[in-house]
């Protein structure tokens, strides 16, 4: 029998919380601090994905959450096989992202979990911010997550972006990223319009949030609807735009015992 995983280390999320940051004498913000707790994954495989992340982008000082150095968002990165075992027969070892993001909450500190895998294998009682790889690689997820939600090239305000980023982590959405690449910036929003269009006709229940990061001069008209979007200029590149859609997932945690037989 797998036994229950438990983390390295036993500190409250508190212990990395801080405030935001002054921009510098020229009004450029610091770069965003993202730590990464891992659950199902190998201590030197997340030191191999931290080295990955810092070097693909110096908008983002990405580091262990283990080292206990100060962050701005915790992204609780979620193996579930590699947590609950191949055929997910340890299921109850899931509880400890959910212990762990509920704890977040409680504290103050903005967390998301990014998971490996297929949605329905999520814990159904959990609250919080769950985004799911769709068939991405956890590295190139976090990237299309970075892109899609947190950095903003146009930003100055330091007080905005901690805002933002306690925003996106205070959702109870199910979410999954998305990346398109087109051969043009003409293309590249076509192809967006119709990714969402398609996400809010086809989505087993309407979409509550949809963050999308595109490169700054991308003409980029999101179609009209009730979605609550917004658009970050977080891409170098005009032919690529990072996307991720959210929709709301209920908070059971209250009613979980009460069709509990006596």
């Amino acid at each position: 029998m797998l036994k229950l995983s438990h983390r390295d280390d036993h500190a409250s999320p508190s212990d990395h919380r801080t405030g935001p940051r002054n921009a510098d004498e020229v009004g450029h913000i610091p770069p965003i601090r993202l730590s990464v707790q891992r659950w199902g994954i190998a201590r030197d495989t997340l030191r191999a994905m931290v080295d990955t992340l810092n070097a693909a982008d110096r908008r983002i000082v990405w580091s262990d959450h283990n080292d206990g150095g100060p962050t701005d968002l915790i992204v609780h990165m979620v193996d579930l096989e590699g947590l609950a075992g191949p055929s997910l027969q340890a299921p109850w070892n899931l509880l400890g992202p959910v212990e762990a993001l509920r704890a977040a909450r409680e504290q103050g500190v903005a967390a998301v979990v990014l998971a490996e895998g297929e949605a329905r294998h999520l814990p159904m009682v959990r609250t919080g911010c769950w985004i799911t790889s769709s068939s991405c690689s956890l590295v190139t997820a976090v990237r299309i997550l970075a892109g899609a939600a947190i950095i903003d090239a146009s930003e100055v305000d330091a007080n905005a972006r901690c805002e933002r980023l306690a925003t996106l982590a205070s959702r109870n959405v199910l979410a999954r990223v998305h990346r398109v690449v087109a051969a043009s910036p003409a293309t590249l929003a076509s192809s967006v319009r119709t990714l969402i269009n398609s996400a809010q006709r086809d989505g087993c229940a309407a979409m509550s949030y949809a963050s999308i990061g595109v490169a700054s001069d991308v003409d980029l008209e999101v179609p009209p609807s009730s979605t609550p979007t917004q658009v970050l200029c977080s891409q170098l590149a005009n032919t690529e735009a990072d996307l991720l859609l959210a929709y709301p997932w209920p908070d059971l945690s209250s009613s979980a015992g009460k069709f509990a037989p006596p």
